[in-house]
């Protein structure tokens, strides 16, 4: 029996195995890792008191703290004023948009929006106004304090010391 007729066999070696699919060559600048990104922090709105406000100590003596109280008497009233004023004007643009456009979705929306501006601006003037009433009784305790002490001193009374 002679060698089969044909070619030489195929000489089969080890297959070329390459490196594997993100595999670092030796010597090469190292891949960084894809900077992880976390949610942003969101926390809740810092709700506080009304910054501003008198300082809570000893009313001076005499008529001031009256001059005060209607100081905050006619805040109260300009604020509502300025309030209807708001209301006012709002109403009149939502009757004019309506008119001019009531094809349109958008304007409903914008509607809306301002009914709870509205609704927000009366919630932050009631808040001021009961803010303002705790700081006219507090001064009126105060005076009511004051007025006892004069009666209790002797200095007061007698009139020479």
């Amino acid at each position: 029996m002679g060698p089969p007729s044909g070619g030489p066999l195929p000489s089969v070696g080890p297959p070329t195995v390459g490196p594997p699919p993100g595999w670092d060559p030796p010597g090469g600048a190292p891949r960084g890792a894809p900077f992880s990104v976390g949610p942003p922090a969101v926390g809740p709105p810092a709700v506080g008191p009304p910054v501003g406000g008198p300082p809570v100590g000893a009313p001076p003596v005499g008529g001031e703290t009256q001059k005060q109280q209607q100081q905050q008497q006619q805040q109260q009233q300009k604020q509502l004023l300025q309030h209807e004023k708001q209301q006012q004007q709002q109403q009149q643009q939502q009757l004019h948009h309506h008119q001019q456009q009531q094809h349109h979705h958008h304007q409903q929306q914008q509607q809306q929006q301002q009914q709870y501006q509205q609704q927000q601006q009366q919630q932050q003037q009631e808040e001021q106004q009961q803010h303002q009433q705790q700081q006219q009784q507090h001064q009126q305790q105060q005076q009511q304090q004051q007025q006892q002490q004069q009666q209790c001193n002797p200095l007061f009374t007698s009139g020479t010391s």
